[in-house]
């Protein structure tokens, strides 16, 4: 089907522009695009015979199906090519596992407060250094959108309390270190105190959302364009970070590193199918040892057809219980591969 007419619509929209006759770049729609640059366009869209067109924004990281929300977002409200682009649609979506464009939703550019160097947070660097076996810095934990001080979060993004932990902020404070999750809506936060009543806690940092995105991720830039990226997914943010510095030693060429976090591992593969990354996907599960090799059965089985690769690695050296996942030392990790 011809799409000439819908393409010509995007890229006469304000600095648009292509790029290897694969991706149009356009000013991002959800968010407003860069502000310090209003010339630049950070809103891809990759262009594929018989495929979806697929946007993918990486200032919001906001994703999905190019349709008829979206060119009327861009201001482009031409029937002919709104009913252009909804034929090809509709024949070129059919059974694939990714959805069109969701509602759009404001750009929380939240910011990461500074760490202070008291008797509190000394401890909680130490905490994370004997979890993981590395010399963290405070720097480090900020780059890793790691959050010492809940508090200072809210202050600094001037976010009020959520209600539903204005008794325990306190608590949550002085005993937890936060992961702020990916599309930061979520701080999925760990106790440091082992005489914690909850382990983990989940905070919603926008009280009027429904089922955020929970999973969070190693900040990292990703080129769309290569012929392989390396998906690494493991179920906790510590085992994140114990695969990120202990097995993969820092490696960051095209490389995504990210946590479960509670959501379903399809949820978390479809996030990433969303944006583009179609049938150029190495997918490495690094799988906690309560979950068998059959768990990932059906998972990838329903995903090979848009994956390149599935991996599952077990870390092989157990605690005092019996179990074993990889947010540890490095000398209490040796990888072994399940193979398929």
């Amino acid at each position: 089907m011809d799409l000439s007419n819908v393409l010509k619509a995007l890229l006469a929209t304000p600095h648009a522009h292509t790029l290897k006759d694969e991706y149009v770049y356009v000013r991002c729609p959800m968010c407003g695009d860069s502000l310090k640059h209003p010339d630049k366009c950070h809103c891809s869209i990759w262009v594929r015979p018989a495929m979806p067109l697929i946007y993918h924004c990486w200032i919001c990281e906001e994703s999905g199906v190019v349709g008829s929300n979206f060119l009327q977002s861009m201001g482009i409200l031409d029937l002919g090519v709104s009913n252009t682009l909804a034929q090809y649609n509709k024949a070129t979506m059919k059974g694939k596992k990714i959805t069109s464009f969701s509602m759009m939703r404001k750009d929380y550019k939240l910011l990461i407060p500074s760490i202070q160097d008291t008797e509190l947070n000394r401890r909680k660097l130490e905490y994370m250094q004997k979890r993981i076996g590395k010399k963290f810095t405070y720097k480090s934990m900020e780059y890793l959108r790691i959050i010492f001080s809940i508090k200072d979060f809210l202050k600094v993004n001037e976010l009020k309390v959520n209600s539903k932990f204005m008794k325990n902020i306190y608590y949550l404070d002085r005993d937890y270190i936060g992961f702020l999750s990916s599309t930061r809506d979520v701080i999925t936060m760990r106790s440091i105190d082992p005489n914690s009543k909850y382990r983990y806690v989940k905070y919603f940092v926008f009280e009027d959302q429904e089922n955020p995105e929970q999973m969070y991720a190693i900040p990292n830039r990703i080129d769309p364009m290569s012929d392989t990226v390396t998906i690494n997914i493991s179920e906790g943010t510590f085992d994140t970070l114990g695969v990120f510095f202990n097995v993969k030693k820092g490696e960051l060429d095209n490389q995504i590193y990210v946590s479960v976090c509670g959501s379903a591992y399809k949820k978390v593969l479809q996030n990433f199918l969303k944006k583009g990354f179609l049938n150029n996907l190495v997918v490495n599960i690094y799988s906690d040892s309560d979950k068998g090799p059959e768990f990932y059965n059906k998972l990838i089985e329903e995903y090979s057809p848009w994956v390149k690769e599935f991996h599952i690695f077990y870390n092989t050296i157990k605690d005092a219980k019996g179990k074993s996942d990889f947010g540890v030392p490095e000398d209490e990790i040796l990888v072994k591969e399940f193979v398929l």
